[in-house]
């Protein structure tokens, strides 16, 4: 299960990938990819990548609880692993209805 790191709503599985019902999200095979490694298969941690601007509100995708940002990164409260990794493929990739 991974949920939407968006909107935090569970994560939809289809023929053709994952995709965000609430959000008419689709998510690129690459980013699932990624997504899976760090999420669901945990082979590996999610690189960080602090940024030098404010990283706006997310949500884990692994529980689907607000990220808090910290440092230029946005972090689970629970488990402390950040999403900057996923920011700018979401961003520029990933049109999520508000």
């Amino acid at each position: 299960m991974i949920f939407c790191p968006l909107c935090g709503n569970e994560l939809s599985e289809t023929a053709t990938g994952l995709i965000c019902r609430i959000g008419e999200m689709e998510i690129t095979k690459e980013l699932e990819k990624r997504l899976r490694e760090c999420y669901v298969l945990k082979l590996r941690e999610p690189r960080e990548m602090p940024f030098s601007f404010p990283v706006g509100k997310w949500f884990f995708p692994q529980c689907g609880i607000s990220t808090q940002e910290k440092d230029g990164s946005a972090r689970c409260s629970q488990c402390q692993f950040s999403v900057n990794e996923f920011v700018f493929s979401l961003v520029e990739h990933h049109y999520h209805r508000l």
